[in-house]
């Protein structure tokens, strides 16, 4: 390594660290008191930098909220990527992907809030931007729906909105103290494979 590439990956470290601190207080802010609650003057002060300095790193307040939304997608889709790793059984993938995927949700990380409490709709700039984010992330569950053994015409674009739309909707509802997130996923994905597989065991 020069001396040259060694002084930039040092000079890049920082910088990137001081990037993750404001995405870390921007999830704080976006999931406590919302977009329109959160300025970027707050979330300066939280860091401990001028708001120029955010400016740096993102253009503007929408390009924030959208790190911080991504941000939150790609650990859930680490999550469930991990989760369906060791699997072979369609059904069964299916089963803890939703698992991970409840699992993240109803965490209490800053950034599973977000992901959780958004549903990006409209034609605003930020929501299509928002929903590519989405749409990439349900790539992996159109992947596993298609390798379902469901009976012919069935409808697997229809199946997943329903699959996914139950486990969103956990989050209306859901209390800690009573079953445990996993253990809601795996009814929920239980119901649907009974509905298309009456000989399913439970």
């Amino acid at each position: 390594m020069s001396i040259r590439t060694a002084s930039r990956a040092t000079t890049d470290r920082p910088q990137e660290n001081r990037r993750g601190d404001m995405l870390d207080a921007a999830a704080r802010s976006f999931a406590r008191q919302g977009y329109h609650g959160t300025s970027i003057r707050d979330i300066a002060a939280e860091v401990g930098v001028q708001p120029s300095s955010l400016y740096y790193f993102f253009r503007s307040k929408d390009d924030l909220f959208e790190a911080v939304y991504q941000k939150g997608m790609e650990e859930m889709q680490s999550s469930v990527e991990a989760a369906i790793a060791t699997a072979d059984d369609p059904w069964t993938r299916l089963e803890r992907a939703a698992m991970a995927h409840l699992q993240s949700l109803l965490t209490s990380a800053d950034y599973n809030t977000l992901v959780a409490n958004i549903v990006p709709r409209g034609d605003s700039d930020l929501n299509r931007r928002l929903i590519r984010h989405r749409d990439s992330y349900e790539k992996v569950f159109i992947r596993l729906i298609k390798a379902l053994p469901l009976p012919p015409r069935t409808d697997r674009r229809m199946f997943r909105l329903a699959v996914l739309g139950a486990l969103n909707f956990v989050v209306s509802w859901y209390r800690p103290g009573g079953a445990t997130p996993k253990a809601i996923a795996r009814k929920i994905i239980r119901m649907f494979r009974r509905q298309m597989d009456p000989q399913a065991e439970d």
